[in-house]
């Protein structure tokens, strides 16, 4: 019945359940909170035994897609444990890849590869990971598995469709894939802010294009109210639907210190706020 902090503590709770339908809605559903991922994702895989369920012959896509999650969280890190806490990591990933089969087609299972990638590039002690199975050895047939499905044809045709979507989460699993890919994404963002059916003005700002920033700075000028802006100081803290405008212009300001000289009346609107 709760998303954020509460689920965050009950779900260290349950930390010690021998209940197997707790195991269960652990790994498929109980650490999504509104927060971060992070908070949960070491908990529950530990308390809800994800590599035993993992290493079954064949699983449900709820822990597929579960176990996909979780694996992302813990390479992310953050403020908890992450994926050197977790003893059971290389086996974990490893029969994750299993299980994704010759052609994995979802796009969110393009995501996990790349975060899969990531982990395995980065430089790091790999001597001390060695201690919880990412022997090079392993690594090495990891790497190559994970390139063998990114590199699947039918990847760009999902991408390319989902970037099309106007649905909000859709077109961001697909801006994240895209950049999976190597695809440049940045026409996409600008023509979603163009249409109104978008608020990626973080996005378009990353470029070092001067004239995709010029594109990005009119268009700015034309759409955000810099005269409601420009209001002097105030008491509110600014935060929540009622400044989105605020804060797209913010987005904008904080990419301009690579353009010296660009958009004063941006900068103007931004001091005067």
């Amino acid at each position: 019945h709760v998303d954020g902090w509460g689920r965050i503590h009950i779900v260290e709770r349950l930390a010690k359940t021998n209940n197997a339908t707790i195991k269960a809605w652990m790994l498929r559903e109980g650490y999504k909170n509104s927060v971060m991922y992070e908070y949960l994702a070491h908990t529950c895989a530990s308390s809800g035994g994800l590599r035993g369920e993992l290493e079954k012959e064949s699983i449900d896509p709820a822990l597929l897609a579960g176990a996909g999650d979780i694996i992302q969280a813990l390479i992310m890190g953050g403020p908890a444990e992450n994926m050197d806490d977790y003893a059971d990591g290389a086996v974990v990933v490893e029969r994750y890849l299993y299980h994704l089969g010759a052609k994995p087609k979802e796009i969110e299972q393009l995501i996990a590869l790349s975060s899969i990638q990531r982990f395995l590039d980065h430089s790091s002690d790999w001597n001390a990971r060695e201690t919880h199975g990412w022997t090079p050895t392993l690594r090495a047939a990891l790497r190559a598995r994970v390139l063998e499905m990114k590199g699947l044809p039918h990847w760009k045709d999902t991408v390319t469709a989902g970037l099309a979507s106007k649905d909000t989460s859709t077109f961001g699993k697909a801006d994240e894939a895209a950049r999976a890919l190597g695809i440049d994404t940045w026409d996409h963002h600008f023509a979603h802010l163009e249409s109104g059916d978008g608020n990626g003005w973080y996005f378009v700002m990353q470029t070092n294009d001067p004239l995709r920033i010029d594109r990005v700075v009119a268009l700015a000028e034309k759409v955000i109210p810099l005269d409601k802006i420009a209001a002097g100081p105030a008491e509110e803290m600014g935060i929540g639907p009622a400044w989105a405008n605020h804060r797209n212009l913010d987005f904008v300001l904080q990419g301009l210190r690579q353009f010296p000289g660009k958009a004063w009346p941006l900068i103007r609107a931004g001091i005067r706020s």
